[in-house]
């Protein structure tokens, strides 16, 4: 498969997701201490989703709903942001 065909069918986005799936185990594993590393994955996640709706021309709909979920975990990440720092 080449580099314009994995664009093209929006698979790259796949490949982006795996990383940050490895990427979040593995800061887990040694950054206990920050719970919102996972409201961020999660935003990213969402994002990638959106792109990957519009790559492959899905309804309006699918990336509006990926970009409202994005939007649902960047705000559960400014919470718990805003709660970590009321404790200090």
């Amino acid at each position: 498969m080449t580099l314009e065909a994995l664009f093209q069918s929006g698979n790259v986005t796949f490949l982006i997701l795996g990383v940050m799936l490895i990427e979040l185990v593995v800061l887990r594993r040694y950054l206990r201490s920050i719970p919102a590393i996972g409201f961020g994955m999660g935003e990213g996640a969402c994002l990638l989703l959106a792109l990957r709706s519009a790559l492959i021309d899905q309804a309006w709909f699918f990336t509006a709903a990926w970009l409202a979920g994005s939007f649902f975990f960047h705000m559960l990440e400014v919470r718990s942001c805003l709660r970590d720092s009321a404790k200090r």
